[in-house]
């Protein structure tokens, strides 16, 4: 993550600052998907389509969940997950 989003995860990192658009500032927060820890989960999980942001997928669940409550950690912008992102999670399982 750092190299893209910058050890704050500011999106100063060294590769994030050449890409087109750039990589997402995660302190302050601005979501293309929502910023709820599902949609998060599911960002990191599957990318960003029309971004720079890769799917991480092949990373362990428990990875992924780590990288999002960091990323809610740091965040000036955090969402609640809805009734709906409850119920389809809880469905998936």
């Amino acid at each position: 993550c750092v190299i893209c989003h910058g050890a704050k995860g500011l999106g100063d990192g060294p590769a994030g600052a050449a890409m087109k658009p750039p990589a997402r500032n995660l302190v302050e927060g601005k979501w293309k998907q929502g910023g709820s820890p599902f949609a998060l989960f599911n960002s990191i999980t599957k990318g960003v389509p029309g971004s720079s942001m890769a799917a991480f997928g092949h990373l362990p669940d428990g990875d992924r969940w780590a990288l999002v409550h960091f990323i809610r950690s740091i965040s000036k912008n955090s969402e609640a997950a809805t009734d709906a992102e409850i119920k389809s999670y809880k469905e998936a399982k």
